[in-house]
């Protein structure tokens, strides 16, 4: 409802300044997005040209079965530069999807693995966040956890 009412203001020509560690929030209710690290503007853009920022990494987001916790082995890949668990799904950062996918094939096979679902990924403004801040995709998990954990407490 809230989200409702700030899209309706800012439609009527009301400028809002949002502050939110949901970067998924800042994606869909905002124009312009001011990136903040160590409280220093250093990034302001539309959230499409931020995205645009990322694309020189590719991502592929990955589930198997039977599932196994393969995430470190899945960051000494050659072509992979990182790697993030979301759910049941592992998200690959790679350069080049073309070598990465057949690299990932060979991987299930020698692990006694099957593909249950493959997607190839344009970034998100999380991951873009991510280029722009150097902040591991690991400790943006770790910031989103805590930042849920201090929403609960009120």
């Amino acid at each position: 409802m809230i989200r409702a009412l700030l899209k309706q203001l800012n439609e009527n020509g009301v400028t809002i300044f949002l502050t939110t560690h949901y970067i998924e929030e800042a994606d869909q209710l905002c124009q312009r997005i001011a990136i903040i690290n160590q409280g220093k503007i250093v990034a302001l853009d539309s959230p499409e040209k931020l995205k645009a920022k990322a694309e020189e990494q590719h991502l592929v987001e990955v589930s198997f079965s039977p599932s196994k916790d393969v995430e470190d082995q899945l960051k000494d890949l050659k072509y992979v530069s990182g790697v993030s668990r979301v759910g049941d799904k592992f998200r690959l950062y790679v350069e080049n999807v073309s070598e990465a996918i057949p690299m990932l094939i060979d991987f299930c096979r020698e692990n006694s693995l099957k593909i249950v679902s493959i997607n190839t990924l344009k970034p998100s403004l999380e991951d873009a966040f991510v280029k722009i801040t150097g902040l591991s995709p690991e400790v943006m998990t770790i910031e989103k956890e805590h930042a849920k954990k201090e929403e609960s407490l009120g």
